[in-house]
C-alpha cells in the first residue's frame, strides 16, 4: 500500500458538476465518514465570498446549496463557518475514483485553484488513478509518497508515522535539522546563517539556499504548490514507469 499527497487542478471539481466556487473562496473537509458513494457525514470549514455572506443566515438555502439533508453550524464568523453536514448526491461525490481498495485521508482542501488531498491505495491501483485524473486535467502534482509498512499496533497505522512527509535531500535535512535545533527560526535568532556555515564547512549562501529549498518543499506540502509549467514537468516525471512505487 502507498500513501500519496496530491495536488490536482480544481478544474476537476468543475467537470464533476460542482458549482460551489461561484460563491465559495475556500473549502476544507476536516473529517469525513462516508458510508456510500452518494452519502457521507463530514465536518467542513467553508469560506464564502463576501457578496454571498448573507446565505449563512438562511439555513434552508444553505442546505440546498450544499446538497445537505442535515446541517449544524458549529462556529460562524463573518463569511466563514465550520459545520457538520450529512450530504447526498445522486451522481456521487468522487465520480473519478472507481470502486476499489482506496481511501481518502482528511483533511481535503479545495479552493478555486487546486484540490489538496492524501490518498491511500495499493501500488497496483496508482497507475489507474493517474490515468483517471488525466481524463479531467493535466495539471496535477505528487507532493509526497510513502510506503505503508507492516505495523504491530493500530495506533501506529493511524498515526503520523505512516503519513507521507516532504521529501528533502540528506544535506537539506542535515542543515535544516541543525538550524531548527539551534534556534535559527527563533525570534530573535539564536544562531546565524554564518555560524551554521562555519559549523558545516560551507558558504553562507549555500546555507541560505539549502534552507530556502527546505522551506519551499515544506510550504508546498502543507499548503499546495502554485500551478505552473514546473508542475507539468513533474507530472511527466511521475508518469514514467512508477519506479518509486515499486519499493518493497
Amino acid at each position: 500500500m502507498r500513501i500519496l499527497r496530491l495536488q490536482i487542478s480544481s478544474e476537476m471539481v468543475k467537470k464533476w458538476g460542482f458549482s460551489l466556487f461561484d460563491q465559495l473562496e475556500f473549502l476544507e473537509i476536516i473529517n469525513v465518514w462516508q458510508y456510500s458513494q452518494t452519502n457521507f457525514f463530514s465536518i467542513q470549514k467553508l469560506i464564502f465570498k463576501k457578496e454571498y455572506e448573507a446565505i449563512l443566515d438562511d439555513l434552508q438555502k444553505l442546505k440546498e446549496k450544499l446538497s445537505a439533508t442535515y446541517l449544524q453550524i458549529i462556529r460562524k464568523k463573518d463569511n466563514e463557518i465550520v459545520c457538520i453536514l450529512k450530504q447526498h448526491r445522486d451522481s456521487g461525490f468522487w465520480p473519478i475514483i472507481l470502486p476499489g481498495a482506496w481511501a481518502l485521508v482528511p483533511p481535503i482542501i479545495i479552493d478555486p485553484d487546486y484540490i489538496l488531498l492524501t490518498l491511500v491505495a495499493p501500488k497496483e491501483y496508482i497507475h489507474n488513478l493517474f490515468q483517471m485524473v488525466k481524463m479531467f486535467t493535466e495539471d496535477y502534482t505528487v507532493l509526497a509518497v510513502e510506503r505503508m509498512n507492516d505495523v504491530d499496533h493500530i495506533e501506529e497505522l493511524l498515526g503520523v508515522h505512516n503519513m507521507p512527509f516532504p521529501t528533502f535531500t540528506d544535506r537539506q535535512r542535515e542543515i535544516a535539522s541543525y538550524a531548527v535545533r539551534n534556534g535559527f527560526y527563533h525570534s530573535p535568532k539564536k544562531i546565524s546563517a554564518k555560524s551554521i556555515a562555519d559549523r558545516k564547512g560551507i558558504s553562507v549562501s549555500a546555507v541560505n539556499e539549502h534552507l530556502r529549498k527546505v522551506e519551499k518543499v515544506a510550504m508546498d506540502y502543507f499548503f499546495g504548490e502554485k500551478i505552473s509549467s514546473t508542475n507539468k514537468k513533474k507530472k511527466k516525471w511521475f508518469a514514467r514507469p512508477f519506479s518509486f512505487l515499486k519499493r518493497e
